[in-house]
């Protein structure tokens, strides 16, 4: 960052600005990544609360308002549930951010006039159902189980560690994760959660 304000005092050239704001930039990625990372493995025995996911969710969704409107994103949230779910909130809403993340990056990248996130949660006797779907390129045929691998990324800025830490999460409450590709284009994320 130093070296940038030097570079904008005359001191260099435009293309050298540029590379040092993406290594900024990479560098805040990364710092953003290393805090993730360490509240999952900083407290173990972090302790599960009932929580209400719906309400979890909506308040998650809303710290995107602006970045959904800024990208021309609509949001449709279905989120009539009743039953209430132990799971460590601080983690469960790092999987929820990091879905919706990815959904708006894929939207981002996407020529589709209109942009669509859809956010379902449903209930049964046994489990919670969390979908995130978007209306963007969709998943390239193959890939699913591969997205959740450590450092697998289709994205030419992305760390390959979102996905793997959703897995990561889930799994270690007792659920499971996926991804689908429909026949009429997208992509859903499905988070099941044991009750």
């Amino acid at each position: 960052e130093q070296a940038i304000g030097s570079i904008n005092q005359g001191k260099g050239d435009s293309e050298s600005i540029r590379s040092l704001d993406r290594i900024a930039q990479a560098n805040q990625e990364a710092a953003k990544l290393i805090l993730s990372l360490k509240k999952v493995f900083r407290n173990p025995h972090e302790a599960r609360t009932p929580i209400k996911l719906d309400e979890v969710t909506m308040e998650v969704a809303e710290l995107y308002r602006d970045r959904l409107k800024k990208s021309r994103i609509e949001i449709d949230l279905n989120l009539n549930v009743s039953k209430e779910v132990a799971v460590i909130e601080s983690l469960m809403r790092q999987v929820l951010a990091n879905l919706i993340s990815n959904a708006i990056e894929a939207l981002d990248g996407s020529s589709q006039p209109s942009k669509k996130i859809s956010i379902h949660l449903s209930e049964s006797a046994t489990d919670m159902k969390l979908e995130v779907a978007d209306n963007g390129p969709g998943i390239h045929p193959g890939k699913e189980n591969s997205l959740f691998e450590l450092f697998q990324t289709s994205k030419s800025n992305g760390t390959g560690i979102g996905l793997w830490l959703c897995k990561y999460v889930v799994e270690s409450e007792g659920g499971k994760i996926y991804a689908q590709s429909p026949p009429t284009g997208g992509a859903i994320f499905t988070v099941q959660i044991p009750i």
